[in-house]
């Protein structure tokens, strides 16, 4: 187990905050800044805008909420780590497996964005908001108490690529990484061989998820191959692998 605590101490004179090259989200809507006092590599976007009392601000015409000043929305990079491993033994059998995981992270997911905006997300559909509506409650750019209901179709769409936050899920998971089988030959066999021991093992690895705080999606998926953690966009699960090692020493 390891955990990594870190902080952007300074980035330069003048400067509190760096946006990391290339890592911007599809959508338009989704990115990873550094902050100055804040930990390495932050997803970064927008929520609904609130006033003092927190409620939500609405458009009086549309009905969808006002977007907030942009912003930090976590850790894009899961400051813990750790892992799980033991092999059991009996005469020439072995089996060994390998569990691991990572929490404390933040991932923007545009696969739940896109789908929410298509009306392929369940959101879209829970409650019978596509026949009832979804009712906003919260105040106008006045201030005045606001309440309206509006199309489904209007509000996922207005909110799909303009609030960040709300595609934004912790990104713990814990996955069965390796599991081995493996046999030794007995002595009797390897003494009429050249060689001191031979084994066959059987390996299969990314067997399974099992548990995960990112919905519809692999929670290692990562949008960027540089250190610009936390974005998603289609991505698409390791295959599992299978197959087997020979060892022998001579």
């Amino acid at each position: 187990m390891a955990y990594n605590k870190n902080t952007v101490v300074k980035i330069a004179d003048g400067l509190t905050s760096l946006a990391l090259p290339g890592a911007v989200a599809r959508t338009q809507n989704g990115f990873v800044y550094h902050f100055e006092g804040m930990p390495f590599g932050m997803i970064s976007g927008y929520r609904a805008k609130k006033d003092e009392n927190g409620n939500t601000i609405y458009n009086r015409d549309s009905g969808l909420s006002i977007q907030s000043a942009f912003t930090s929305l976590g850790r894009g990079v899961p400051p813990l780590t750790l892992g799980f491993t033991n092999t059991f033994r009996y005469k020439s059998l072995s089996f060994g497996f390998l569990l691991d995981g990572k929490f404390g992270s933040k991932m923007y997911v545009s696969t739940n964005a896109y789908a929410t905006n298509y009306g392929l997300h369940k959101q879209t559909v829970e409650n019978n908001v596509r026949e009832t509506g979804v009712t906003v409650t919260g105040v106008d750019t006045e201030g005045e108490p606001f309440t309206k209901n509006i199309s489904a179709q209007s509000y996922y769409q207005g909110i799909a690529f303009s609030l960040t936050d709300q595609f934004v899920s912790d990104a713990g998971f814990v996955k069965l990484r390796q599991l081995t089988l493996g046999y030794s030959l007995p002595q009797n066999i390897i003494s009429k061989t050249p060689f001191q021991s031979a084994s066959l093992s059987f390996v299969a690895r990314n067997l399974l998820l099992i548990y995960s705080q990112v919905e519809n999606v692999d929670p290692e998926s990562n949008y960027s191959n540089s250190n610009a953690q936390g974005l998603e966009n289609f991505g698409v699960p390791p295959t599992r692998s299978f197959g087997f090692n020979l060892l022998v020493r001579f």
